[in-house]
């Protein structure tokens, strides 16, 4: 929860003029750049450096996620940034909401809260919707481009179902805890703020801050270090973390024995894989400029950039999976937090 903060109050500075968008940007620059590839690191050392977890399931957690990769870093190559980005534009948000979703539903369990299929669906919607619809409004009323990539624009139709149907969800929510509360049935106070505060933050930064793009690195500075702290704490708890790394590195880097040596070893992994992923956009582009099949108008996006997008995408999806179901080797199965 607290993770969302030094974001917030940066996006808030900037947006009533008390701090320069430009020093906003760049004090943001750790976070886009360095936590963003710390935080894909994370999912990569849980599903390829785990014993047996890729191979537990190799389409859906090597087979996919590089064909999706492989499709973006293509398609950039053929000048489909800009479609690229306004996917991406959506599908972020939707990331990050889920991970929301993930958080209350941890809170519950651990509390010994029970909800049911039902209860866990309205959960769902309450963190969900309210950052949809937030993000359907904006693209219409307030910014409808990012980094000069058009968004794709919503009709007023939806903007309008979406809030409706996001001001139902939560207001259901509300009702279902103030109804427990007044009964005396347990009441997760953290899931009710990760819903009335956490998405709240967001839902008021997509909507109030007018910049194309302070709003989102603001919201995903809060995404990364929510999730370094929840893979760090997951992997902490298992034994055989990075066992296909030799075990004297191990002993410096998993998160149980360092918390430092991991972090830095997850930055040293995002940012060789950001690396090589920037050569292979660069062998793309030079190999779709040759065959003359990039066009001269193809968005400028910087090569590292289109690397972090492929990569992006390959990380929905895998983070989308994995958080599912438990390593086999943990002993474990069945739903996660995802």
């Amino acid at each position: 929860m607290l993770g969302t903060l030094p974001g917030a109050l940066v996006a808030l500075l900037a947006h009533c003029g008390w701090l320069d968008e430009q020093v906003a940007l760049a004090l943001f620059v750790p976070s886009f750049v360095g936590l963003n590839a710390m935080h894909m690191a994370a999912t990569w050392s849980r599903v390829y450096l785990a014993p047996g977890f890729a191979a537990e399931r190799p389409i859906e957690r090597v087979a996919v996620p590089f064909a999706l990769g492989a499709f973006a870093l293509t398609y950039e190559a053929l000048g489909g940034a800009v479609v690229l980005f306004g996917v991406q534009y959506y599908l972020s948000l939707h990331h990050g909401a889920m991970q929301n979703y993930g958080m209350l539903r941890a809170s519950r369990r651990a509390r010994g809260i029970e909800v049911g299929a039902l209860g866990a669906r309205l959960d769902q919607a309450a963190c969900l919707l309210p950052l949809i619809a937030a993000l359907t409004y904006r693209a219409r009323e307030v910014c409808a481009e990012y980094d000069a990539a058009p968004i794709a624009v919503p009709p007023a139709e939806l903007v309008v179902a979406l809030t409706a149907a996001a001001a139902l969800a939560v207001a259901a929510f509300v009702a279902r805890d103030a109804a427990d509360l007044v009964r005396g049935a347990p009441v997760d106070a953290l899931g009710t703020a990760v819903v009335l505060v956490l998405t709240g933050t967001w839902v008021a930064l997509l909507v109030a801050v007018e910049h194309p793009a302070i709003p989102f690195f603001a919201l995903a500075s809060g995404h990364y270090v929510q999730y370094l702290w929840a893979v760090g704490r997951a992997e902490r708890a298992r034994p055989h973390a990075l066992g296909l790394i030799p075990e004297r590195l191990r002993a410096h880097v998993h998160p149980g024995r360092s918390r430092l040596g991991h972090l830095v070893f997850l930055a040293t992994l995002g940012a060789l894989g950001i690396s090589a992923t920037t050569l292979i956009v660069l062998a793309l582009r030079a190999t779709a400029s040759a065959l003359a099949l990039r066009p001269d108008g193809a968005m400028p996006l910087a090569p590292w950039g289109a690397a972090m997008l492929a990569v992006n995408v390959h990380h929905y999806w895998l983070d989308h999976r994995i958080w599912r179901s438990a390593p086999r080797a943990a002993g474990a199965r069945g739903r996660g937090e995802g």
